[in-house]
């Protein structure tokens, strides 16, 4: 059976058909009449050798089909539950990949604060199920207005067994979640704990650490050939940092960044609230998404003014 692509954003005028899969592509044939009918047609599922008859002539319509279908403009009607349709669409629109390659993907979230568990409810889904969860914090009052998954009966647990029972409270498929609540201290530790966890995305939303441990984390996701994504507020800015080519280029900058920061004195202004968490999460998943789909593997860090929402790449230097 084969079905009209609703992923695909047709849009039917004279001048032809044109559809977005990643790309805008126009077909310049036919009038918009033919194309309503022949969209008309396909809504409902078809055998494969079934053609209209009123449309074009029968060979004329047997090659379009044959084009439709290689554009992927018709597709496969695939049993898909209700629950997952959307993603199989979006995933469809941009490369045809399946909800189990996404499912295989591997992610490790070191810090499980307001960006992190947003970018853990976007992931989940989003299809990913393997995650690894790092953070020795229990949930405080403070935290409940600042992201979406604390609840106030929650207080006083650890986040990331929170995190835990809410993924997989979900109801969208089985999860594959690790937890630790270990205070890591230093690179050691690091490695003794998490050298056994092969991820694919190493993301580093952790609030205490050190010049060594950040460096660590970022070596980690060198030797392993992963993805080191980055997030956090400054000033009226997110950012988000996302490196997977060149490792020493970006090391540097931040030792530099480092070595600037010890000359001065900060202190926290934990102001950070939902409305900047969810979005730094959500911007920070899609760029997970983003690189699976191989719609953006450059090494970048993106700069969100927060004042009038405009986004800009700045070079590691």
């Amino acid at each position: 059976m084969i079905v009209i692509n609703r992923s695909k954003f047709i849009e039917i005028s004279d001048e032809g058909l044109s559809f977005y899969d990643g790309n805008h592509q126009k077909i310049v044939r036919y009038n918009k009449q033919i194309w309503l009918k022949i969209i008309e047609w396909y809504q409902i599922p078809r055998e494969l050798e079934e053609i209209p008859q009123d449309i074009l002539p029968m060979n004329e319509m047997i090659a379009l089909k044959k084009v439709l279908l290689k554009l992927n403009v018709l597709k496969e009607d695939k049993a898909i539950l209700k629950s997952f349709e959307r993603l199989n669409n979006f995933y469809d629109c941009y490369g045809g990949k399946s909800l189990e390659e996404i499912s295989k993907i591997k992610v490790m979230i070191w810090g499980c604060g307001t960006v992190g568990t947003a970018i853990v409810d976007n992931l989940a889904k989003m299809g990913v199920k393997n995650f690894l969860l790092i953070d020795s914090d229990i949930v405080e009052e403070k935290n409940i207005i600042a992201q979406s998954i604390y609840q106030k009966e929650d207080i006083g647990l650890k986040k990331v067994r929170v995190i835990k029972n809410y993924v997989e409270m979900l109801n969208i498929g089985e999860f594959n979640i690790e937890i630790s609540d270990n205070f890591i201290k230093n690179e050691k530790e690091f490695k003794d704990n998490y050298q056994y966890y092969r991820s694919d995305f190493m993301v580093d939303c952790a609030d205490a650490k050190n010049e060594e441990l950040d460096i660590q984390f970022i070596k980690f996701a060198q030797q392993y050939d992963g993805v080191y994504l980055s997030t956090g507020y400054a000033d009226d800015n997110d950012y988000i940092f996302k490196v997977s080519n060149d490792f020493d280029k970006f090391e540097n900058f931040m030792r530099s960044n480092w070595g600037s920061s010890k000359k001065k004195y900060q202190l926290s202004s934990n102001r950070g609230v939902i409305i900047d968490s969810q979005l730094l999460g959500s911007l920070s998943a899609r760029s997970i998404i983003n690189h699976i789909l191989g719609l953006d593997k450059e090494d970048r860090m993106l700069e969100i003014n927060l004042l009038n929402l405009t986004m800009r790449n700045i070079p590691f230097e």
